[in-house]
């Protein structure tokens, strides 16, 4: 009996020892992740067709409504002097949205690196806004023609007029600082939007093409 439990204790501290040499070489489900792997993680978050739906929900639209008088007349040759009862003479209403955002396909976004090549935020690389599309619609008031004018005032010339108007509202608008409020106002939605998805703890930097 004596040989039976004396066999039974070093057969069960064998068994010990063996299960501790398992644990100590299998690595530990608990262990808190390292800043590389943490890095490493948060680096491929982020996708860039995520930050082009952001683009793409953020374009400014800015709408206006105009009067437009376009005219034609006879004039006197070489004295540019209009001749009585020769005006012809279209009233309209212009009513126009301008779209101003960026070509969001266009965008990049990268690993932000240090000269150490050390991961340190993101890059984000956008075109500058640009008029992206511009609805106009022209409704006629009034349309008069000179007595002694048998001409009135041209379809192709009645366009001209209304392009030069929407031409003068998008100088307005650029005048105003409405394309550089419209790449402010996408920065700031990315940045938001970066951080929604990792943490607002991580650095965004922002190029223009």
């Amino acid at each position: 009996m004596k040989g039976f439990f004396k066999v039974t204790f070093w057969a069960l501290v064998t068994v010990a020892v063996i299960m501790m040499g398992v644990i100590y070489i299998l690595p530990s489900t608990n262990t808190e992740p390292t800043p590389e792997q943490t890095q490493e993680a948060v680096e491929y978050v982020v996708s860039k067709d995520e930050i082009v739906e952001v683009a793409k929900m953020a374009v400014e639209e800015n709408q206006f409504t105009q009067p437009l008088v376009v005219t034609s007349s006879k004039k006197v040759p070489f004295l540019n002097i209009e001749l009585p009862w020769t005006r012809n003479e279209i009233s309209a209403k212009i009513e126009g949205i301008i779209g101003i955002g960026i070509q969001a396909d266009q965008l990049e976004i990268q690993r932000d690196m240090d000269e150490s090549g050390n991961w340190v935020g993101y890059l984000v690389i956008l075109p500058k806004s640009e008029v992206l599309y511009k609805e106009i619609k022209d409704t006629v008031i009034s349309q008069n023609n000179g007595l002694l004018n048998n001409n009135p005032v041209s379809v192709d010339y009645y366009n001209q007029k209304i392009e030069e108007l929407v031409k003068e509202k998008i100088d307005m608008l650029a005048e105003e600082g409405k394309f550089e409020k419209a790449d402010n106002k996408l920065q700031e939605l990315i940045a938001q939007r970066i951080h929604q998805i990792t943490d607002e703890s991580v650095p965004v930097r922002f190029e223009t093409k």
